[in-house]
């Protein structure tokens, strides 16, 4: 209330944390184009104009801007029409707006006017299949969850390689574990972020993992989702806890919990058969015979490790379906 200039203020209060984002988030990407979310703006930019495209250059952004900085609340009301409530969170909008586009150094800005209840709307016309989308959301999801691994160091070529073979793993024992495909894309994901947390500790890497998976939000993912994620990633290094006997079950309710005991008894043993990191399986063919799953595995180079420490996360596997893991290995020459 001190302040003539109430809009540098908003803008030395938001200016750090949009660098750091772009610091974080974007490093060297070139921004070409913004999307301002909400239709009050749009309406307010166009006058409410509902033919033509709602995208507008930086420049004719910027003389709007322009034009209703430095005004009261009460002032914008009155020109613009709309009630004060909404009237005196503009300037503060606007200078984000501003701010951001600056920041991002985007050329183009487009207001297409959609709202949070559009896309619930879209949301829940999706699942009820009332409308279809040719958009594939879930590759968004594993894009997100590669950077998320990037950002954080994990060994990309480890990573693929195992979410590569749980997938194998996964579609062999599908149909007697009752999992669907969603599980199965969780596990994908999991697989991906399984070794971030060597990034901030080497001794704690499953509780830095679970921090690092709950702390960062995946658009597309519900909480229980990630919730189910960083369990799974926690417990492919540590011993598994049961129901009950920890604090799993505050946040997990049973059916989760053993989506949980599923995909983590695959990721243990997926990722022990590349224990050393050099991706040694050049195919692998999983077969159920006699209630055991059989691993048939051509490989390159000496397999002892990764078949020591498969014996030991196989025992788990078995525990969880019911059947025995087995080897059968065949020396790529």
């Amino acid at each position: 209330r001190e302040t003539t200039k109430p809009e540098l203020l908003v803008d030395e209060l938001i200016r750090k944390d949009i660098q750091s984002f772009k610091r974080l988030y974007l490093k060297d990407r070139k921004i070409e184009n913004v999307i301002l979310v909400g239709d009050y703006f749009t309406n307010l930019i166009f006058h409410n104009k509902t033919a033509g495209s709602k995208t507008i250059t930086k420049e004719t952004f910027m003389l709007w801007y322009k034009d209703i900085i430095g005004k009261s609340a009460l002032n914008l009301s009155i020109e613009m029409d709309v009630p004060m409530e909404f009237a005196s969170v503009i300037l503060p909008t606007a200078v984000i707006y501003r701010r951001l586009i600056d920041e991002l150094g985007a050329d183009t800005i487009w207001l297409p006017g959609i709202q949070l209840t559009d896309g619930i709307a879209y949301d829940y016309g999706e699942k009820n299949q009332i409308i279809r989308t040719k958009h594939d959301f879930e590759n968004d999801i594993v894009m997100a969850a590669k950077n998320i691994a990037k950002r954080y160091g994990s060994s990309q070529k480890h990573t693929q390689y195992v979410a590569q073979w749980t997938e194998v793993i996964f579609d062999s024992v599908k149909k007697v574990s009752n999992m669907s495909n969603r599980e199965r894309f969780l596990l994908r994901i999991a697989s991906m972020l399984h070794d971030c947390g060597k990034y901030i500790s080497l001794l704690n890497v499953a509780d830095s993992s679970y921090n690092i998976i709950m702390s960062t939000e995946i658009i597309g993912l519900s909480h229980a989702e990630r919730e189910i994620i960083a369990h799974v990633v926690k417990f492919n290094t540590l011993d598994f806890e049961y129901y009950g006997a920890s604090t799993i079950s505050n946040t997990l309710n049973k059916d989760e919990y053993m989506t949980v005991a599923k995909l983590s008894a695959i990721l243990k043993m997926v990722n022990a058969l590349d224990r050393s990191h050099q991706q040694k399986i050049t195919g692998l063919k999983p077969v159920m015979k006699d209630g055991r799953l059989i691993l048939n595995i051509e490989h390159k180079g000496d397999f002892s490790l990764e078949t020591e420490v498969f014996a030991k996360k196989a025992v788990f596997f078995e525990e969880i379906f019911s059947m025995k893991p087995v080897l059968k290995l065949k020396k790529k020459l």
